[in-house]
């Protein structure tokens, strides 16, 4: 049965109770039920088992809020409302999600003690509105139908017209079909309601749901009709919110259609709704995102450069006001077309330097970001509150102070730009040897500058790779001694897509060498352009990476049947902002280090990892600390990393994990502490806990630890897990494996590559000497065993 079976199946049950409960029973009105004050002191009781619910529905309710505590004061539909009114909405406007979500749980709970459909309802749909921006779309999905289930007894079209709206939001990509018709459903029942305002939001989504069916003159006049609608709606909070909503979509259509004059009338009157005050937000970045593209279709390069340079600076500023790494990073991935439409401007500008620049100042941005630990509260308030005077500064310079609607002049602006640019870096570089925090943190972005006199100092026998994937458009910059080029490439995305997860898949299965297809396919459309122009004097390939890339190994691509490791080094960068002192991909090996190898772990000994230690011991003698078995522990580790002074490699031996849903609690599994058991929290050595520890003085880190080259695939531009930890606590330079590896062949790789680099080979050149010695042998020469292991620097 298909998904999408499935899914309708589930909604016509939900409508056939939905029918049973509004025929055969009655509520109390909407306003009692939900606005009405409490008429008497809160009491500690629970009528919940008036609620006309069947059982699956209680338990379902229940389930939300489970864990939930209410004092017997709060325990009134008064203060149900208060919360909804006063705390949550904020909340979600800020972008505080999964403080909204707990606060939703505590409505909830209220609203279900008090028998409260319609607070029970609100209560749901707002949690999976919370969901769906939180990008967890299933359980977004699932908690809009149970709202839809609740609401639906009610026997309300206004609200249930509210509900399907939600629930067509929820289905918009993975059915569109059925979006579709959520949304109609959902526009009969708010026509002519004095719910205009849902109605009008209801539209754009409908002219999404005809698009996606190739209906677009029907989804342009739905647009057309919602913009008429939303211009008299009031100058309410809500009320320009959606608005605003409903002009991007609308220009964006006109866009779309080349009607460019037009987009900027609608968006100028958009853009007239915000105060000063209000213009922080991510609402009023999409309006001068719009603003530049459609003055790019006028052929307006100044305006549309402008525009761009403004929208970024209001992203930046939204950026710094967002609430934790989640926010953040969310922000990133939201605003990933602004940013490549603004490089891709450069690129037609002819400006190779700048738009190379932007694109890798936009790589791995949260290894700029100050790591988040509650034990140093304190410190990370200050520097965030120095960001956002910092972003504020920049998005207000970008204003004339006589019209604050009216921009200033681009050549009255760059040069105020560059001087605020360097004026932040400095302030940022005092705050930072001030507060003690990390180098990392206050690597600064690129500029043209940066990236031309990078290219000026490349070694002949150095090149550098840097991907650039868009949604529709794959292309790379190659840059040598000979200067920048741009190579667009003659991929369809679709096929790109399939073909890195094909070889992924096939890399991670020994037993077949179906990895051949998908590696030739790949080398041909994204390499073959560049390796094809390269100077023969180039041995090491620079690499950074894009969207889907980083899941895979480049060495692992094939020309014909010759694999790319066997011809080029590879030295993977997060972004060519830590590869701005291009001398440190060939930086000398460091001759003393630290081994913590096969720590005691029931069931789950690693010998061939303590054959690694004694290898490691016979190689640097007394020059390395080796801790083997049950003293491979967290606290005799970090002790030992701490005491170290001299510049030290580290040789980590054991089981490690990814954890996709929250990348930052991925973890190396080391011996249990003494007196304190077994289990995996003993055990857990995770990447916050590492990132607190000082290892500024660790240039190299090896890990034969499954999956701790990974990082969060949902956010491919930028660097999560075990790698941003370790590089946000100094660490240099990470080998590791990007899936699990077999003890024996990894023993034997990191066997290899330290009798290289104890030899002084540099690390790149040591990992290609490993690389090949495995590919040389019968046994481990599928590439499953050798090609997991990157190389990733981030030298500062």
């Amino acid at each position: 049965m298909s998904r999408r079976i499935r899914t309708i199946m589930l909604l016509l049950i939900l409508i056939v109770f939905a029918g049973y409960y509004i025929r055969s029973r009655s509520f109390d009105s909407i306003a009692a039920l939900w606005r009405r004050p409490p008429a008497e002191p809160a009491m500690p009781f629970d009528n919940s088992a008036s609620l006309h619910f069947d059982e699956q529905t209680n338990t379902d309710i229940r389930h939300y809020f489970e864990g939930v505590t209410v004092d017997p004061q709060e325990n009134n539909l008064g203060h149900a409302i208060e919360l909804d009114t006063s705390v949550g909405r904020p909340q979600i406007a800020s972008g505080q999600y999964r403080e909204a979500y707990r606060t939703y749980q505590k409505v909830l709970a209220i609203s279900y003690r008090q028998a409260s459909p319609m607070g029970i309802g609100i209560a749901l749909n707002v949690m999976a509105d919370v969901a769906r921006r939180a990008n967890n779309q299933d359980e977004a999905l699932f908690t809009a139908l149970l709202a839809y289930k609740v609401i639906a007894t009610m026997n309300n079209k206004e609200e249930t017209g509210v509900a399907e709206l939600s629930i067509a939001r929820m289905l918009k990509d993975r059915d569109p079909s059925l979006s579709m018709m959520w949304i109609l459903r959902a526009k009969e029942d708010l026509k002519d309601s004095h719910y205009k305002e849902d109605y009008v939001r209801a539209l754009p989504g409908l002219a999404n749901s005809l698009k996606a069916l190739r209906q677009n003159e029907k989804a342009s006049q739905v647009l057309e009709e919602a913009w008429g609608l939303a211009q008299p709606l009031g100058d309410g909070q809500t009320q320009k919110w959606t608005k605003s909503e409903v002009a991007i979509a609308y220009a964006d259509d006109l866009y779309r259609t080349g009607q460019h004059d037009r987009a900027v009338q609608v968006l100028r009157s958009a853009q007239a709704m915000f105060s000063p005050s209000e213009k922080g937000t991510d609402t009023y970045t999409t309006i001068l995102y719009s603003l530049a593209r459609a003055h790019a279709g006028l052929k307006k390069p100044a305006e549309a450069g402008h525009d761009y340079l403004s929208a970024y600076a209001n992203y930046e500023l939204t950026r710094a006001n967002a609430p934790g790494e989640e926010g953040r990073a969310r922000l990133d991935k939201n605003h990933k077309g602004l940013v490549d439409d603004f490089v891709d401007y450069h690129l037609q500008s002819k400006d190779l330097a700048a738009a190379l620049a932007l694109l890798e100042s936009n790589k791995a941005r949260t290894l700029n970001d100050v790591f988040e630990d509650p034990s140093y509260r304190q410190v990370q308030d200050q520097w965030r509150e120095m960001e956002r005077r910092q972003a504020k500064e920049v998005a207000d310079l970008l204003q004339r102070p006589d019209d604050d609607l009216m921009p200033m002049e681009a050549r009255d602006a760059l040069p105020k730009l560059l001087a605020l640019t360097q004026k932040h870096e400095e302030e940022r570089r005092q705050l930072q040897t001030s507060l003690q925090l990390k180098e990392m943190i206050v690597t600064p972005s690129l500029s043209k500058e940066h990236v031309a006199q990078l290219a000026r100092q490349l070694p002949p026998d150095v090149a550098v790779l840097s991907f650039f994937v868009r949604e529709k458009q794959v292309s790379l910059f190659l840059v040598t001694q000979r200067g920048i080029q741009y190579l667009p490439l003659a991929v369809d995305t679709a096929e790109y897509g399939r073909a890195v997860h094909q070889l992924r898949v096939a890399l991670t299965n020994p037993s077949n060498d179906f990895y051949r297809e998908p590696a030739r396919w790949l080398f041909k459309r994204l390499l073959q352009p560049a390796v094809g122009i390269l100077p023969p004097t180039v041995k090491i390939l620079v690499y950074s990476p894009d969207g889907l890339l980083s899941r895979i190994p480049l060495e692992a691509l094939m020309d014909g049947e010759r694999f790319l490791g066997a011809r080029y080094a590879v030295y993977r960068i997060p972004s060519l902002r830590y590869a701005a002192t291009i001398g440190a991909v060939k930086a000398p090996p460091v001759r003393y280090g630290i081994a913590c190898v096969d720590p005691d772990i029931a069931d789950a000994r690693l010998p061939f990892q303590q054959e690694t230690g004694r290898a490691l011991e016979k190689l640097y003698g007394k020059s390395v600390t080796s801790l083997a078995g049950k003293a491979c522990s967290e606290s005799k580790l970090v002790a030992v990393i701490g005491s170290q002074t001299n510049p030290s490699f580290l040789h980590i031996g054991a089981h490690g994990n990814f954890y996709p849903v929250n990348a930052m609690e991925s973890a190396i599994y080391l011996s249990p502490e003494e007196g304190k058991g077994s289990g995996p929290e003993a055990q857990d050595w995770n990447a916050k806990a590492m990132a607190t520890v000082d290892m500024r003085h660790i240039d190299l880190v090896t890990l034969s630890s499954c999956e701790t080259g990974l990082t969060d695939p949902d956010v491919p531009r930028d660097i999560f897990g075990i790698a941003r930890a370790l590089f946000f606590a100094g660490v240099k330079t990470i080998v590791a494996p990007l899936w699990a590896v077999d003890d024996q062949a990894t023993a034997e790789y990191m066997q290899a590559f330290h009798a290289a680099y104890a030899r002084n080979v540099p690390a790149v050149l040591a990992l290609q000497q490993a690389q090949g010695a495995l590919m040389r042998t019968e046994r481990f020469r599928h590439p499953f065993y050798w090609s997991a292991f990157v190389l990733t620097g981030a030298a500062r």
